[in-house]
């Protein structure tokens, strides 16, 4: 959810930022709906582009647990 409001706020579409990471659009959906967690080489490409420390693998694995009822 956090990847989603950050994208939201670039104002930049999912296949936008696919292009900009070279992954897809289902990676980044699936990503920003907490179905998938992104490998680290994804996560250091994602912290480039919005500024570094402006989004962790613990932000993913959190929401990933969430979502799946995990905590």
């Amino acid at each position: 959810m956090k990847l989603k409001r950050m994208r939201e706020l670039k104002n930049i579409t999912q296949q936008e930022l696919a292009d900009i990471l070279n992954t897809s659009a289902t990676n980044i959906s699936h990503w920003e709906s907490s179905t998938n967690i992104p490998q680290c080489k994804s996560i250091k490409l994602l912290q480039s582009y919005f500024g570094e420390g402006s989004i962790t693998m613990q932000d993913f694995r959190s929401e990933y647990a969430i979502r799946n009822g995990l905590l």
